[in-house]
């Protein structure tokens, strides 16, 4: 017997097969049914990769909801070359040669059609499909956060979980984008005055400018970082942050342009 994880992959993967289908109902049908079987779909792919005490517990409750219309060969196939990593199978296209048998190719132009007439709200999971039908790397744990939203949530609907997920989307990005920030300016410190880590720079020279940009630089960017990994952000703490960094940026700024005018004066002389 394979393992829980590869049985949750090969789930997932047949029941994304067979998603299309549920087409066939009326759109009042398709509106009721299609985010608890997208989530239970989404719950087998996520035990297969990120499989997490919590994520089980969750693939557990709602993975029995996913009817799997039908399995393949070619999954069957792909799984046995599966080296202990089973999301590796989801890098694979969902069909052999990449395209739906000509029933379900039918089936999933009237899908999409739904998803786009409400774009705000499918979004979301109509990308994520296409990832999944075109064997795309997507990020796992981002949708482990998605998957492990409260089960109130998922009861008020589509709409309410869309708005979730973008909450989510754009802490994770903001959370990027600090680390980018974090990464950059240790760089740039470590190269400019030969020091490295993550403390601000003692200074090295007689211009006092530059440690002090430094440092106004880092409280910021950090506060910045602690608000942002709580699990409810307080905005006006983001905002102040934000914008302290901001500023703090702008000296930045001018401390480099005035060095720089300083090293051009010198090139020409």
């Amino acid at each position: 017997m394979q393992p829980r994880e590869v049985q949750a992959v090969f789930a997932a993967r047949c029941a994304l097969r067979g998603l299309p289908a549920i087409r066939r109902a009326n759109d009042r049908t398709v509106r009721r049914i299609a985010l608890p079987l997208l989530r239970a779909i989404l719950s087998s792919g996520v035990a297969g990769t990120c499989p997490t005490p919590e994520v089980i517990r969750s693939a557990a409750s709602d993975a029995a909801a996913s009817h799997v219309l039908y399995a393949t060969d070619y999954d069957a196939a792909a799984i046995s070359n599966v080296d202990g990593d089973p999301a590796s199978v989801f890098l694979t296209p969902l069909w052999p040669g990449g395209a739906f048998p000509k029933k379900l190719a039918r089936e999933y132009k009237k899908l999409r059609a739904f998803w786009q007439k409400d774009a705000s709200v499918w979004d979301f999971w109509q990308k994520w499909y296409e990832d999944m039908l075109a064997g795309r790397p997507v990020d796992w744990d981002f949708l482990r956060q998605v998957l492990l939203l409260p089960d109130e949530d998922w009861k008020r609907g589509p709409a309410h979980v869309a708005r979730l997920i973008e909450k989510l989307r754009a802490k994770r990005d903001l959370q990027g984008n600090i680390k980018d920030l974090e990464q950059d300016l240790t760089g740039t410190t470590s190269s400019r005055l030969g020091l490295g880590g993550n403390n601000p720079p003692e200074p090295l020279d007689r211009d006092s400018q530059l440690p002090a940009g430094l440092l106004i630089v880092w409280a910021p960017l950090q506060e910045l970082k602690e608000e942002a990994e709580k699990q409810a952000p307080d905005p006006a703490r983001l905002r102040k942050a934000t914008d302290a960094l901001i500023l703090a940026l702008a000296e930045i700024g001018k401390w480099c342009g005035r060095k720089l005018d300083r090293a051009t004066d010198k090139a020409i002389d």
